[in-house]
């Protein structure tokens, strides 16, 4: 199933490479499998909340390799600091949530990063009354599920999701957001184009009956 035309997602296209994006995916999962090794080794009564915690630890420094990596200069790790990169007009961020937005939203930094998405809320939901602006800044987030199931079995994955998704400025919705194998496939629709050498040639029996009538 090819992904629909988006507006949002053209930009995101546009402003985001696509090995930047493969390599966050990558990263996420790392980070997911490496924070349940080190939090399934501890005790079983607090194994869940360790594990969330080691997570977040290990999700935070892979997260930083893949934007460092892709050029996209990540704030330094500092902490419970939610780290951020920059890509074009884009500011990236992530978390990990099992309720949606929801859990996003529980942040006051991601909270004001979403504010910046203004402008680029207006391209999907436009103001009657305002004239249109071009988006010069806003906010991407990589979103993160957890899988349940999860045993630590190399052939499982620790996560049941990723999604990227733009929020609106107040986060009580998505502008846009779909899962990152859907919107990968957005690069690889590339117009084909092939050169049209053809010429249109008259047949020698047309062209002989128009000299006789003394079309030419």
């Amino acid at each position: 199933m090819s992904p629909r035309p988006n507006p949002i997602a053209d930009l995101l296209v546009k402003h985001l490479a696509r090995d930047l994006v493969m390599g966050i995916e990558d990263a996420l999962y790392t980070g997911a499998r490496r924070g349940y090794a080190a939090g399934g080794a501890t005790h079983p009564g607090h194994r869940a909340h360790s594990t969330g915690q080691m997570r977040h630890f290990h999700c935070n420094e892979a997260f930083w390799d893949a934007l460092e990596a892709g050029g996209a200069t990540p704030t330094p790790l500092n902490g419970n600091q939610i780290v951020v990169g920059q890509a074009g007009i884009f500011t990236i961020g992530r978390f990990h949530s099992d309720c949606g937005l929801q859990g996003g939203r529980r942040s006051k930094a991601r909270s004001q990063l979403a504010e910046a998405n203004e402008v680029i809320e207006k391209i999907i939901a436009p103001d009657l009354f305002q004239e249109a602006r071009e988006a010069t800044s806003a906010s991407v987030f990589f979103m993160t599920s957890s899988n349940r199931h999860y045993n630590g079995d190399e052939d499982q994955s620790p996560l049941s999701s990723i999604e990227i998704g733009v929020p609106r400025k107040d986060m009580n919705g998505w502008v846009f957001h779909e899962s990152i194998r859907m919107f990968l496939r957005r690069y690889e629709t590339e117009v084909v184009t092939q050169e049209d050498n053809a010429t249109a040639r008259l047949k020698v029996g047309v062209v002989k009956r128009q000299d006789q009538e003394g079309t030419q």
